[in-house]
C-alpha cells in the first residue's frame, strides 16, 4: 500500500531562507564603518556517509529502534554529486561577516539491511536524498587586536546554520520519508593566515542541542570549511578548499522518528570578485 508523503509536523513552520539570514547579515549595518564585499561561486563535489534509522511511532513504544541502514551504500547514494557553491565574506570595520549556500541533491538505489519505517529489511528501494544548507555568521572582534599573532588572525563569533534534509526511499509501492528542518545557533570560530597574495582559512561552527530547543533535531551539529585563497589581482580571488558538515543525533518527521550519524562533506573550488 503506498503510503501519502509525510508532511512537516504542524507547529514548525519553515520561515523563508533569506529572510532569517538578512537579519542576521543585515543587522549591523545600522552602524558605519569601511565597508568592503567579496562575492564567490563556484562548483562543489560532495558526498554522503554514515548511517541512518527511521522507525515508526508505535514501533518505537513497543519494540525501540530500528537498526540503522548506511546512507550512501543501503541507499544506493555514493556517488558525489556536483554542484553549484556560493559565498559572501565582508567587513564593516568593526565587523566581519560570512555566508554561504548550496543544495545537494542526489538519487540511486539499493537495498536495505535493516527496517527503514514500513519498508523491510532486505527490500530493494529507490532512493532520493536532498540538502539545502545555508550558513551565516558574525564576528565581532579579531584576537590579534589584543595579542600579537603574527600573519594570523583568530575570530570567535556566531553564526546561524539553516539545514533542511530530505531522505525518502520507496519500494513495492511504499515510501517512506525522513524529514528534517532545524534553523542551528552556532557558536562559529575563524582563523586565517596570509603571506603575500595568499590566505588560508578554517571557519567552522558547533552547537550541541537538546529536545528542548527543537524536536525536529537534537544531537551535535558541526559544520567545518577549510579554505585557500589566492588574489592575482586587487578585485579578484581563486580559491579551492573542503567543506564537511557533521549530524550526529535524532527527532521526529512527523508521527515517527529517526537517528542519525552522517556527515556530507567533499571539496570545493571557485573565483570571487571583490568590491
Amino acid at each position: 500500500m503506498h503510503s501519502p508523503p509525510r508532511q512537516p509536523r504542524p507547529g514548525t513552520p519553515r520561515p523563508g531562507w533569506a529572510r532569517l539570514l538578512a537579519a542576521l547579515l543585515l543587522a549591523p549595518l545600522a552602524g558605519c564603518g569601511p565597508f568592503t564585499l567579496t562575492g564567490e561561486a563556484g562548483l562543489a563535489r560532495l558526498s554522503f556517509a554514515g548511517d541512518a534509522s527511521y522507525t515508526l511511532g508505535p514501533d518505537l513504544t513497543n519494540r525501540g529502534w530500528n537498526p540503522a541502514n548506511r546512507v550512501a551504500r543501503d541507499f544506493g547514494l555514493d556517488d558525489p554529486a556536483a554542484l553549484p557553491y556560493l559565498r559572501l565574506a565582508g567587513s564593516l570595520g568593526f565587523l566581519d561577516f560570512t555566508a554561504s549556500a548550496y543544495r545537494l541533491e542526489n538519487s540511486g538505489s539499493g537495498r536495505l539491511i535493516a527496517d527503514f519505517g514500513s519498508l523491510s529489511r532486505g527490500q530493494q528501494v529507490e532512493s532520493e536524498i536532498a540538502l539545502t544548507n545555508l550558513r551565516g555568521a558574525l564576528y565581532p572582534f579579531d584576537l590579534a587586536d589584543l595579542v600579537a599573532l603574527g600573519p594570523f588572525s583568530l575570530q570567535p563569533g556566531i553564526g546561524l546554520d539553516l539545514f533542511d534534509l530530505e531522505i525518502e526511499a520507496e519500494g513495492s509501492g511504499v515510501e517512506e520519508r525522513i524529514d528534517a528542518y532545524a534553523p542551528l545557533p552556532v557558536a562559529a570560530l575563524r582563523a586565517k593566515a596570509r603571506w603575500g597574495d595568499f590566505e588560508a582559512v578554517l571557519e567552522g561552527g558547533f552547537m550541541h542541542l537538546s529536545g528542548d530547543f527543537s524536536r525536529d533535531f537534537q544531537g551535535t551539529f558541526l559544520d567545518l570549511e577549510g579554505l585557500v585563497r589566492y588574489r592575482p589581482t586587487p578585485g579578484l580571488t581563486l580559491f579551492a578548499g573542503w567543506r564537511r558538515t557533521t549530524f550526529d543525533g535524532e527527532g521526529e518527521s512527523g508521527r515517527d522518528a529517526y537517528r542519525m550519524d552522517f556527515a556530507v562533506e567533499g571539496w570545493i573550488l571557485g573565483l570571487g570578485l571583490r568590491f
